[in-house]
């Protein structure tokens, strides 16, 4: 039997995103979900040498794990990498 928990937290609770509130479990990746997303960050080298590719790992990741990239903090963590590469190409 599943079994659907809601929190609602003022948006200064944990610090958390605004935009993630409420919290509906699991609306959250687990710790080991966002494993498998950390792993697949580009390091700041990678960013700065070769933000295509940083971009191309994301994006592969995302095709792979569709359920979880749209789910926080993976969907606020891509497109936050996104704009920070776009961002750098308009230098």
């Amino acid at each position: 039997m599943a079994v659907l928990l809601t929190l609602t937290l003022p948006s200064s609770s944990l610090g958390c995103d605004p935009a993630w509130l409420p919290i509906t479990a699991p609306a959250l990746l687990s710790p080991e979900e966002f494993l498998l997303l950390y792993a697949a960050l580009a390091t700041p080298e990678l960013l700065q040498g070769a933000p295509a590719r940083a971009i191309e790992r994301l994006e592969q990741w995302s095709q792979r794990h569709p359920d979880l990239a749209a789910r926080e903090p993976a969907r606020t963590v891509v497109e936050n990498v996104r704009t920070s590469v776009e961002a750098g190409r308009g230098r």
